[in-house]
Formats: C-alpha cells, structure tokens, sequence
C-alpha cells in the first residue's frame, strides 16, 4: 500500500470519527447528559488536534471563531455564569470545526445526518409519549383545554419554547439528509413531519410564526411546482392534523393575542426591550458578562411581586447588547454578513437554500423570545447548521481536496481546553463545596439548629453568594446564636461588596441595621428601596416592621396592606396575626383598605385572585366565592384559586365539586407525571417570615450565583 493510499485512508477514517464526536456532541447537549466532569469538551478539543484539520477555511468559520472566543475569552468578566456560556461555546466550535472537517467528504456527512436522524426520532418517540401521557393527565383532571398547563409540558427538561427552538435547527438537518440521501428520504421525511408536529404541539406563538417562516422561504425556492404541491400538502396535513386533535389550542396560539397571558406576555417583552437600553448604556462595549442578563434587568424589571419571574430575554438582540455589549454585537452582526454573503455566492447548490431558510427561521424565532444564548443546545445545533451549510462533497463517495492548516495551530485547540478544563474544574470543585455546606446549613436550619447552620455556612469560601447566605442567617437567626458584633461584621461585609445590583443585598442590609437598632441608618435604606421598588411585597412588609417598631402606626399600616395586597400570605403569618390581634386598629386600618376596587384598579386576573384569597382569608367568603370563580374561569392554570375554592365547597358541603377542584389543584401542584397519591390540599400552606421574605428571590440567586439560598 502506498503512503498516498495510507493517506487516505486516514483522512477517511479521520473524517468519520470527526463526524461520529459531532453527532455525541449534539446528542450530549440535546438530551441534557450530565456530564460534571466536563470531559465532553476535553474529548472534542483532543480530536480536533489529533485529527489535524485541513478542511478551507471561509469567513463563516472566522466569524464563528470570533464569536466562540469571545465568550471564552469574556468568561472572566462574570466568572460563574459566565462559565456555562464558555462550555458551550468551546463545545459547539469544536463539534463546528469537526463538522467542517468531516463536510470535505460526502459519505461523512451522510454517516452524520443518518445518526443524527436516529437520535432524533428517539427524541420524537419519547416527545410525543410524554406528550400523549401529559395530556391525558390534563383531561384527567377535567380540563378541556390543555393550553394554559403547557407550561408543566418539560421534555429533557426544556419549557416547551426552548423545546420548540431546539427543532428548528433539527428541521434544517433533517431537510438536507431528504435532499442529499435517497435511500433514506422517506425516514427523513417521517421525522421531518413529526418533527414539524411536535414543534407546533409546543403551542408557542413564535414557534407557529417561525416555523411558517421556514416553509414558506423553502416553498418559494424550490425549483419545480411538483415539489411546491408536494410541500403544501405535507404542511396542511401537519396544521391540520395538530388543529384536528387540538381545535382550542390551536385558535388560542393564533389568535395571539386572546388570552390575558398573551397579552401579558407580549407587553412584558415590550417592557423588557425598552428597560434594557438603561443597562445597555451602563455597559455599552463590554457588557455585564455572559449569563448575566436577568442579575442586570432586575433592578429595572424584575422587582414587582406580581409579576412572574423569567430568565429569557425579549429578544436575542436585547440579550447580547445586554451580555456582550457593542463587541459582541458587531461580531454576531459579522457572523451573519458571512452567512449572507456566503448564501450569495453558493445559493444554486441544492442543500444550501434548505438550511438558508432554516437559519432564517432561528432568527426569527429567536426575535420573539431569546433561547439561544440561554440554552446551549440550540447554539450547538445552530453551529453545526452553519458546519453543514459550507458542506464541500455533495454527493457518493467524493472528497474534496483541501489544504492542512499550518502545523502549530494543530495544538491550539488541545491546549485551549486544557486551559479551560482545569479552570472549570477549579471553579466546578469550588462551587461544590460551597453548595455542600449551604446544604447541610439548610438542614440544620430546618431542624432549628441555628448554631450549627451557622457553622456550616463559615466553611464556605468568601464569594458575594457566601456572604449574603451568612447575612440571611444573621438577619433571621435567634440573638441568643449570634456573637456580639456578628451581624455589624456581616453588614460590613456586604457594604464593601455592593455593586449596586443586587437588590437583596441593600434589602439585608436595613434588615441587619434594624435588629442592630440603628433605625435610622436603616430607614434611609428603605426608602431608598420603597421609592424603587414600590411593588416588592418583602420591601413593603420590611419597611412597615420598621415603622411599627419606631411608633408610626398609621404609615405601618399601609405599608402592611400595600404587602398584603401584593403578597396575600403575609396576611397569616405569626409577626402579622400578632398585631392585628393586639392592635385592633391597626387591624381597623389594614382591613378596610383592602377592597376588590384594588383589584379594579389593576384590571388583571392575578389581582382579582389575590383578592378572591384575601377575601377568603378574611372570612369573606361569599364574596370569595364569586371572585375565585371569575378567576379559575379566566385563568385555568392558576393554584391557589382552585384550593380555596375546594375548601369553601367542602366547607359548604358540596363535596364532588370540591373533589373536582383539588384534583386540579393537585395536578397544578404535582404535574402530569407524578403517581404520587399524596392530598396537596390536605398540606398546610402557612409559611414563616423568613421564607416569605426570600420567596423571590431564591430562583434568581440560583441562577445569578449558581448556588444554593438559605431559604
């Protein structure tokens, strides 16, 4: 054999290992693989060099450098959150640059499409069981309409949105595996449709839009009417299979605007779009770090207790100026010049304008909510979409010769990940530990062992998280537990460390300067926060402790009704019943201030049930009934109507109705998928003060931090 025939070979088998770690790349990120060692990027980053890549180099594959350096390079801007977005961009250019490698020969890419055909058909067949389970789970409980519980729909772990972005690309590669492999086109094809269902079963008004986008732009470009009428009639055989098992659903997600939700959610992506040009001028070159974007926008967003908490941006635009700042917004702006210029210059091959118009239909779907930068899965999908793009070999067994890229970038990869793993791992084993004792803290402030929650929390290291766990401790634990000066050396602590951002921190902060005495040290910070924060129900409840204690009742009073109102749980705490038992006219003034015209005043299916639960709590219960009838009417995927209602009927004796309304509590309690026969409505929902106070909080400091609250 001689060296050009060994040669060959090489390069064959080469190309074939490269195109089987893309395919275990994609599968790792698309079915979520835990992988805490993070040896998936290492792996990757070791093949590339061994395989010494020689495929042409074009300004697509600059771009994508650019960009996925970028976020390894920024990393350290925000190290904790910032990490994430640095392993998946190491992990979707390496799966990229495999795919690039493998795209110089054609049986390479066709090894790749048919493994990634089988992965996402198993994908497909557990979607839609899961799915057909969920639904009956749903009718189960005597709904008709499964719309507003979509949300309890998580297949892999994904809100149906993600799951519906995650598709788009997929639909791209199953497209060009119709165009490219004849013997499989009909397998292809069956998972192109399901694949199209399952996308639109998400019943997302972007999804239906983007996914319209898609087959539209594919329709226009195809060569001859016969393919136009064939894909016409596949896509209503779709819509209308979908609009035939989900007729409501289906009028719901069109009409876009019917449901209160819709309607919310829409003005809240308007708010948030318009909010985010006050970060964006804060940090206009650099950004606030990658993973950062909600710890950004809360001040300016996030702060209203009304309002559901989300770690999705607007918009992938709002998202990068946000996290990246102007840099990286012209790197993606590079990133899609190449891939335009690029469709221009190639546009007359058959598989490009399938997977131009499947990358224009990301675009678009990521305009109406951003997924990409939150979920690595659909960044690694979109990479290895724009790999299969600039796909060289077209078709048999034909290579195409290239240049070898010049010997010493060989070990730049293998060195990079080195680099980065032993990073990860560094800040990986840190984060750890530091969980690990928060946790065992928790427990023992479960038990009601203070002291030794406060031993556990001291064997953490000295990061900003750390610290605000030690001064939650601080703030709600016994005197008798604390060290004389404790909580001054704590507050101290969070003063050198305020960076204006986190709002809990200020919030802790008064909190520890009004056990400590210094009311007013901690008056000015809560009228700093009140005059923020107007609509912080922990703010509100914080500030009106203060003013009682110092003897301003009537102003105490309605700080506690503003709380009540927002938060109607702490109408039944210990510290408030207390009060309104000793102070009959504090209980006089809370009392009668809260109305159903508060509710009015919002005009909202949220106020009208916080109000349906403050009239049931206040012995109004005719009134409640009417009010949480309304409500369960209007929204459906509501919890704690449906429990009070259930309690007011079995109150009254009408116990299939009250069966009929805990079955539904219990189902928007438990999900579709839980077997267990656990009685939610049997379970008291008294909570303390501490955990009132920190109830919005706890998700957004684990997804700022990374780490577990004291909560």
């Amino acid at each position: 054999m001689s060296a050009e025939d060994r040669q060959r070979i090489s390069a064959r088998w080469g190309m074939q290992i490269a195109a089987v770690m893309a395919v275990m790349a994609l599968a790792a990120e698309l079915f979520r693989i835990n992988d805490p060692w993070m040896l998936l990027p290492l792996g990757l980053c070791v093949t590339v060099s061994v395989l010494w890549l020689h495929f042409r180099f074009s300004a697509v594959d600059a771009a994508v450098l650019a960009v996925c350096l970028y976020d390894v390079a920024t990393w350290i801007l925000n190290p904790i959150t910032g990490m994430y977005a640095a392993r998946i961009s190491l992990t979707g250019l390496c799966a990229y640059l495999l795919l690039r490698e493998a795209s110089c020969r054609a049986e390479s890419i066709s090894l790749f499409l048919k493994l990634s055909a089988g992965i996402a058909g198993i994908a497909l067949a557990i979607t839609l069981a899961s799915f057909s389970i969920w639904t009956r789970a749903v009718h189960g409980a005597e709904f008709t309409d499964v719309y507003p519980f979509r949300f309890l729909f998580r297949p892999f772990g994904y809100i149906t949105n993600a799951w519906a972005s995650v598709w788009l690309p997929v639909l791209g590669m199953l497209a060009m595996g119709i165009y490219r492999i004849d013997r499989w086109r009909k397998v292809f094809g069956i998972c192109w449709v399901l694949a199209s269902v399952t996308m639109l079963l998400s019943f997302s008004r972007g999804a239906f839009v983007s996914w319209a986008v898609y087959v539209t732009v594919l329709c226009v470009s195809m060569a001859t009417w016969r393919y136009r009428l064939v894909l016409v009639a596949v896509c209503v055989f779709i819509v209308g299979t979908v609009w035939m098992l989900f007729p409501t659903e289906t009028g719901t997600t069109l009409a876009m605007k019917r449901t209160e939700s819709q309607r919310q959610s829409t003005e809240s992506r308007f708010r948030a779009t318009e909010q985010a040009m006050t970060v964006i001028k804060e940090h206009l070159w650099t950004g606030t770090g990658n993973g950062s974007y909600t710890l950004a926008m809360d001040r300016v967003l996030n702060e209203d207790s009304t309002r559901p908490y989300t770690s999705y941006a607007p918009n992938v635009v709002v998202q990068v100026l946000v996290e990246k700042g102007l840099t990286g917004m012209m790197l993606y702006i590079g990133l899609c010049a190449a891939v335009v210029i690029y469709w221009i210059k190639y546009r007359k091959k058959k598989t490009m304008t399938a997977i131009a118009a499947c990358l224009l239909a990301v675009g678009v779907k990521e305009m109406t909510m951003s997924i990409m930068l939150a979920d690595g899965s659909v960044w690694i999908l979109t990479l290895i979409l724009l790999a299969l793009m600039q796909t060289e070999a077209e078709s048999g067994n034909e290579t195409v010769k290239s240049v070898r890229l010049t010997a010493w970038i060989r070990y730049m990869p293998l060195a990079m990940g080195c680099c980065c793993w032993i990073a990860f791992m560094v800040l990986d084993t840190r984060l750890r530990m530091d969980n690990k004792a928060v946790e065992q803290a928790c427990e023992a402030w479960k038990k009601g062992n203070h002291k030794e929650a406060l031993q556990a929390l001291e064997q953490t290291s000295d990061r900003f998280p750390c610290r605000i766990n030690k001064a939650i401790v601080a703030a709600f634990a016994p005197d008798s537990t604390l060290s004389e000066g404790y909580r001054a050396k704590i507050r101290q602590q969070l003063e050198l460390d305020m960076n204006n951002t986190d709002v809990y921190a200020d919030f802790l902060r008064g909190r520890l300067y009004r056990l400590d005495g210094k009311y007013e040290e901690a008056m000015l910070v809560q009228q700093k926060l009140e005059s923020e924060f107007p609509r912080n129900a922990s703010i509100a409840y914080e500030g009106a402790v203060l003013l009682y204690e110092i003897g301003r009742k009537d102003e105490a009073a309605e700080l506690l009704r503003r709380a009540i109102w927002l938060r109607p749980d702490w109408l039944r705490t210990e510290k408030t019943q207390e009060w309104l038992t000793a102070d009959p006219d504090l209980r006089r003034a809370v009392e009668q201030g809260l109305t159903v015209g508060l509710a009015k005043n919002e005009g909202t299916a949220h106020a009208y049930a916080r109000y349906g639960a403050l009239a049931y709590y206040l012995n109004r219960k005719k009134e409640a009934t009417e009010i949480l009838e309304q409500v369960v009417n209007a929204q459906p995927g509501y919890a704690v109507p449906w429990l009070l209602l259930g309690q007011i009927y079995r109150e009254e004796g009408k116990m299939e109705q009250a069966d009929s309304c805990f079955r539904k509590y219990n189902l928007r309690m438990k999900g579709a998928f839980n077997n267990s026969d656990r009685a939610m409505e049997n379970e008291k929902r008294n909570f303390g003060e501490h955990q009132l106070m920190l109830v919005d909080y706890a998700a957004k400091f684990q997804n700022w931090y990374r780490c577990k609250l004291m909560f």
